[in-house]
């Protein structure tokens, strides 16, 4: 097969100039989530290996964006175990949309979707949609885009009314009725940051020794402290939303929205819990070690190992916890700003009725807390030092001590340090 350089950021620029001559509205590609910079790879190649056509989720909802951007359409999904060869089809996990290449209304609704998959992001990374939404590969009109090259490759040349590869002659259909999408299983599964834009953003800040671990949805960790290292994505059916240092720092804990607890270093794993319906918001280690503590949103505290279950927000918004120095007690943390104390926690303060939602909380190594809003605005309480404010990173998602202040973290990943380390 030859390379053929069709999607350049060129051609994608020229299409748009060329949509409204061929009657696609504009602005008619599939509806876009916000993301964040953190993005899939380029998927390798995962050929059927069973036959199960059943459609996948993510792949039925290709199709309905692809209904509900360009119109009614013929699409097929699952094939059959007994007709023809192997096929992503028989995975329910290929998608053809039936695209005439001669018609000009046609090829200008596929090269809208090619202009919509292929370009760069706001961040710069390249082919940002395909991958976000887990395409493998992709064939149209004798050409084949591959997540395993990356690039665009010619699959055949017509010779004699046939549609042969350039390279050994054999025949090959020219797809010039259709477009055809194959996806990975996680983008067939729906396990992508598309499907779940929360895997695209940062998550969390967890102090660690003298430095900080940064989290990202994906379940990705960059660690400052005792070495500048970073862990990549976890594998996984949902977005990672905490994390938590062990007092070595040598280890830590990250909880997913639906309660699954992955450990690293000498974090012990002492059990999760299952959410169908609501969200794990954090995680929190004990004093020890030994144990920890899951947050729900909904303000349930479900506690393991050593941990000690003093009392939960039922009906808060929360947001967040922070155990005390001590150990013996803990704070939650609620987006309306208000907190709420157990054990030898006490409350002296709070933002309670604010207009900027508070994203987090920390407690303070001397006593008092820190409570962060999505501006960047920090507050502090009790004996928490007021150090300032950190509007630089806004939106704000994260805060956590440092040796003599805080690192506030943004959404986008930008972490700004108030105080000193």
């Amino acid at each position: 097969m030859r390379s053929a350089s069709l999607l350049g950021r060129g051609v994608v620029v020229a299409l748009a100039a060329s949509l409204a001559l061929a009657g696609v509205p504009a602005g008619a590609a599939p509806a876009t989530p916000a993301f964040g910079p953190l993005i899939e790879g380029l998927q390798p190649y995962q050929g059927q290996s069973a036959c199960k056509p059943k459609a996948k989720p993510g792949v039925k909802r290709f199709a309905k964006l692809l209904e509900a951007a360009y119109g009614d359409s013929w699409f097929g999904i699952g094939r059959a175990c007994g007709i023809g060869g192997k096929s992503e089809h028989k995975e329910g996990r290929a998608l053809d949309w039936a695209m005439d290449a001669t018609a000009p209304a046609d090829r200008a609704k596929v090269d809208d979707l090619f202009a919509w998959l292929f370009a760069a992001d706001a961040y710069g990374n390249e082919q940002a949609v395909a991958r976000r939404i887990g395409l493998m590969y992709v064939i149209w009109d004798r050409q084949m885009w591959s997540s395993w090259t990356g690039g665009w490759e010619v699959i055949c040349v017509q010779k004699q009314g046939r549609c042969v590869d350039p390279d050994d002659g054999h025949e090959v259909h020219p797809h010039r009725d259709h477009v055809h999408f194959t996806f990975s299983w996680q983008g067939a599964r729906r396990r992508t940051s598309f499907f779940q834009p929360d895997r695209s953003w940062m998550a969390g800040i967890a102090t660690s020794g003298s430095g900080y671990l940064l989290l990202g949805g994906d379940g990705s960790v960059t660690e400052t402290s005792p070495y500048q290292q970073s862990v990549g994505p976890a594998p996984g059916r949902e977005a990672v939303t905490g994390i938590a240092a062990t007092p070595s720092g040598a280890g830590y804990w990250r909880v997913t929205r639906r309660g699954q607890v992955l450990t690293s270093g000498d974090a012990p794993f002492l059990g999760r819990v299952t959410r169908k319906k609501g969200k794990l918001v954090d995680v929190e280690g004990t004093a020890s070690g030994s144990g920890y503590w899951l947050v729900g949103k909904g303000g349930r505290i479900d506690a393991f190992g050593d941990a000690t279950n003093l009392g939960g927000g039922k009906g808060a918004k929360i947001v967040g916890m922070a155990r005390t120095p001590s150990g013996q007690g803990y704070f939650l943390f609620s987006r309306t700003g208000s907190v709420i104390a157990f054990g030898d926690a006490v409350v002296a303060g709070d933002l309670s009725g604010t207009t900027d939602p508070v994203v987090a909380g920390a407690a303070a190594p001397g006593g008092g807390y820190w409570l962060l809003t999505e501006g960047g605005h920090v507050a502090a309480f009790g004996g928490a030092p007021a150090l300032g404010d950190a509007p630089v990173v806004a939106p704000a998602m994260g805060i956590a001590a440092s040796g003599n202040g805080y690192w506030v973290a943004g959404r986008s990943g930008a972490v700004q340090l108030v105080g000193a380390a």
